[in-house]
């Protein structure tokens, strides 16, 4: 989120969820289990809808989150940790993942006009828990 810029926080949205839906579309881990790609979008219906719990009740909830401030290099440094970035970086070496992660920084700063890579972003952190009980 760019404060009171809506323009350039759908923009750089765009860009980064265009590096976790296509860049790094062939690199997320599959669960060994079932064989199911836990991607960039799916996590949240995976373990909500997907994983078949021993117990008939369920109660999801999605009322935590947090807003933080980061810099556009520390957001290009959390991108890095999500697993299909970790796989990409493991299957195609460092200097290609370092790469990918200055392109995405030179990317995210074009469209905030901005030379810095300590320009100021707000992120929101949205967690769910998923609570099933035993009968």
């Amino acid at each position: 989120i760019v404060p009171q810029d809506e323009e350039k926080s759908r923009l750089v949205n765009n860009i980064f969820w265009e590096y976790l839906d296509s860049r790094l579309e062939p690199y997320w881990p599959v669960n060994g289990f079932d064989g199911v790609t836990i991607g960039s979008r799916n996590r949240r219906d995976y373990y909500v809808n997907g994983i078949n719990a021993p117990f008939a009740e369920t109660e999801v909830d999605e009322s935590v989150s947090y807003d933080r401030e980061v810099t556009v290099a520390e957001l290009a440094r959390e991108l890095d940790t999500y697993g299909g970035a970790v796989n990409h970086r493991e299957i195609k070496g460092d200097n290609a993942a370092d790469e990918m992660m200055k392109e995405f920084i030179d990317r995210a700063k074009k469209a905030l006009g901005t030379e810095s890579d300590l320009f100021k972003l707000k992120t929101r952190n949205c967690f769910y828990i998923v609570m099933k009980r035993k009968e």
